[in-house]
């Protein structure tokens, strides 16, 4: 319970037990598995050295599988190799010579029941996210950060600020990827570094075109991100500004956005017309209409809760694509219903914060997994403040409809950035999409023609997957 921060452990004992640990929320990647040849376990925060060292190196198909239709394994501790596992979040693990014989769960068990005046928890909330990028900066003097104009990095940004006016130290260096978009960050980003005195260094999706190709497969695994390149070029930047840590707006959407169970909760306990009212009147969420946010946010949740489990999984199947590109071996796992997840009864978001489900999370786990990846293309750590164990505790704590204050999504964190940045920046409504920046980045590698070996996907199709 006294373990935080973003880490992974490894500690070895004289009578063959190694003890292994991952930080709450995804934590840092951590791999193990016994070598069948000689039964010594291997622990290591890379998978692709533990591939080589292993006797049987073998894809797990049902894990590829999963990975292809973008759902969460069955077993969300198997890697994409057979013998390889991953150490879950928030969690402590003993191996001997038996395999592993106990577990300790770090927990994050946060009733959201706090209240108090707006202005006593912006600031307190400022507090916390000065402390948690002190904690991510540690003694660095050059720190990089990713910005874009939208609200998380903006925010990011102005606490960076003023943490480094506090201190003296450390040189910030900005880097920015702009592209034209549908929810354009461009302006809101112009407006904020004028505001902030700040120049990023900009680059764009046909600068990351010659990593494209380097970028599909990182230490031993495929990188899952559209945007993989754009991620590892903006490391890259940062490092050839001269920083050795990176912060990102990562978990940002988690953390702020609040949880819309609320309006459905509202309306299961009788407060129909309050939960039609406030959904309606929502702003910032998705660029959607009033009646969009009402059925969303009200009446399909309550639907879903009236059907039940059963009802729910026959829609689920009932919905699944029928793609003419899968192989027989692919259909069968499909058809077994092995990625079918039974809905988690969950109690009204006012006795249990949803933000302690990001620790059980495993898209967290797989986020964090190609953030090393990132890592290690581009030579910079990454460090996301919005994931600092006390933040997210103190996010966590506070009654769920504090984060909608004055009928915003994020509307917490909007107030905390008043008098920080520019309202255009604080208030907007929109959100940028990358379907052109993504053209543009195929395009600049040569089209879609250039990577002609791999759509043929005969490696998969060796597996009966495609």
């Amino acid at each position: 319970s006294r373990s935080r921060g973003d880490f992974a452990l490894i500690s070895a004992y004289s009578d063959g037990e190694l003890v292994l640990g991952k930080g709450r929320f995804g934590g840092r990647p951590l791999f193990y598995t016994t070598r069948q040849s000689d039964g010594s376990f291997l622990a290591c925060s890379r998978l692709g050295p533990l591939v080589a060292a292993v006797d049987d190196a073998k894809v797990s198909v049902e894990a590829l599988a999963a990975f292809l239709l973008w759902q969460a394994p069955p077993d969300p501790e198997q890697t994409l190799y057979q013998h390889i596992r991953r150490v879950p979040s928030a969690c402590i693990l003993r191996l001997g010579r038996e395999g592993p014989h106990a577990r300790e769960a770090i927990p994050c068990d946060v009733m959201p029941s706090r209240r108090a005046s707006i202005a006593d928890l912006t600031a307190e909330l400022r507090s916390h996210m000065v402390r948690a990028i002190e904690r991510g900066i540690g003694v660095e003097d050059d720190v990089g950060i990713s910005v874009s104009g939208g609200v998380d990095s903006s925010f990011l940004l102005a606490m960076l600020l003023r943490v480094a006016s506090r201190r003296g130290l450390p040189r910030i260096h900005a880097v920015n990827m702009q592209s034209e978009a549908t929810g354009d960050d461009r302006p809101h980003l112009r407006t904020l570094c004028k505001a902030l005195g700040v120049d990023p260094l900009r680059s764009g999706p046909a600068d990351c075109a010659a990593l494209l190709y380097d970028s599909l497969v990182v230490d031993g695994a495929p990188l899952g991100w559209p945007g993989a390149s754009f991620d590892i070029r903006m490391t890259e930047m940062s490092r050839e500004l001269g920083a050795s840590v990176l912060l990102t707006g990562v978990g940002g959407d988690d953390v702020f956005n609040g949880d819309f169970r609320l309006f459905s909760d509202r309306a299961r306990r009788g407060h129909l017309i309050s939960a039609v009212l406030g959904a309606s009147m929502l702003k910032g969420w998705r660029g959607a209409t009033s009646r969009h946010r009402v059925r969303h946010l009200v009446l399909y949740p309550n639907v879903r809760q009236l059907l039940g489990d059963r009802a729910t999984r026959f829609i689920r199947r009932a919905r699944r694509p029928k793609s003419a590109w899968a192989g027989a071996r692919l259909t069968a796992i499909a058809g077994a219903g092995l990625f079918d997840r039974r809905p988690v009864a969950r109690p009204p978001c006012t006795e249990r914060s949803s933000l302690c489900d990001l620790m059980s999370d495993a898209n967290y786990a797989e986020a964090k997994e190609s953030n090393a990846q990132f890592e290690l293309k581009g030579g910079c750590s990454r460090v996301a403040p919005y994931m600092d164990d006390d933040l997210v505790e103190f996010l966590a704590s506070l009654h769920p409809d504090l984060a909608f204050h004055g009928g915003w999504v994020r509307g917490l964190l909007r107030e905390a950035m008043n008098g920080l940045v520019p309202d255009d920046v604080r208030l907007r409504e929109d959100k940028a999409t990358f379907e052109i920046a993504f053209t543009d980045l195929v395009q600049g590698a040569g089209g879609f023609g250039s990577f002609g070996s791999l759509l043929e996907m005969t490696a998969l199709a060796d597996h009966g997957l495609v």
